[in-house]
């Protein structure tokens, strides 16, 4: 049976509190605990610093998502302004390779 020292326990709820992963009833004992123990306001400030941190490094979904549609918007207008599209039907363009003859035998 392993045992926990009561440290740990308070480092472990700290992160519980910062993360908001924490019982709603064990929100007020955990404040009171960390306003009167310069250490655990150390630990307090130390896991906001660290998750502050990890939020950065995650990037907005919802501005890549515009900046990514943006990006393929620019290049489909670049595209077409260096090969322009020649508006012909894909029936006419079809018919005209069928009209030509795909094998000539020389006599």
């Amino acid at each position: 049976m392993e045992v926990v020292s009561q440290s740990t326990q308070m480092h472990s709820l700290v992160g519980a509190y910062v993360n908001g992963t924490i019982k709603a009833k064990d929100i007020p004992m955990i404040e009171g605990k960390i306003g009167a123990d310069e250490g655990l306001k150390d630990l307090y400030i130390q896991k906001v610093q660290e998750q502050e941190f990890l939020m950065e490094l995650i990037p907005d979904i919802s501005a890549s998502r515009n900046s990514l549609l943006n990006l393929k918007q620019e290049i489909s207008q670049i595209t077409s302004e260096v090969f322009p599209k020649e508006k012909k039907s894909f029936f006419k363009e079809v018919s005209k390779f069928l009209n030509k003859p795909v094998v000539t035998i020389k006599y």
